[in-house]
């Protein structure tokens, strides 16, 4: 889910797709966000580097949606260039018992575990992006152990947490 911006890496992924691509050419870059000028850039640059046709615009999606969408995935990439604190898209995609390839900037460090529930990449190094992700499309079993690894990590840490914190706030009113 989230804003399409400059600042997510969208131009950086389009040249990863590029990359996977030559290895997986059935492979589809689903891009979910609104369809705004920075979606239509995004579109431009897709058609300019010949891969159109794999890159999927979704437009704004409900939850509902978004649900059906990790779904029909192989993996979560969340190619933030920006110092996202700690993105959401993380636990959702391990949610739906997606692995995830991560930015080395950010917070996404504390829940993506390099070789255990995903990748963390610098997304400037767009041949290391593409590797990360195509580890994942190429070997299913993979994404499936580590996806699973990624579920087991939401449900053990974060259903136990949120319920603490709900109750200490009900509690401390």
């Amino acid at each position: 889910g989230g804003r399409l911006s400059g600042a997510k890496g969208g131009i950086l992924i389009l040249e990863t797709m590029r990359e996977i691509i030559r290895r997986a050419p059935s492979a589809k870059l689903l891009v979910v966000g609104k369809k705004d000028g920075y979606a239509v850039r995004m579109a431009e640059k897709a058609a300019a580097l010949g891969i159109g046709n794999s890159v999927v615009f979704t437009g704004w999606l409900d939850m509902s949606m978004i649900k059906k969408a990790y779904g029909a995935s192989t993996v979560v990439a969340i190619p933030s260039v920006c110092f996202d604190s700690f993105p959401n898209g993380n636990l959702e995609a391990f949610a739906a018992g997606k692995p995830v390839v991560a930015t080395c900037f950010g917070g996404s460090r504390e829940i993506v575990h390099e070789g255990e529930n995903g990748h963390i990449v610098n997304p400037f190094n767009v041949p290391v992006l593409a590797d990360a992700l195509a580890d994942f499309i190429t070997d299913k079993k993979k994404a499936q152990q580590f996806g699973e690894a990624g579920r087991r990590l939401v449900v053990e840490s974060y259903t136990v947490e949120e319920a603490a914190k709900k109750y200490l706030a009900l509690f401390s009113e």
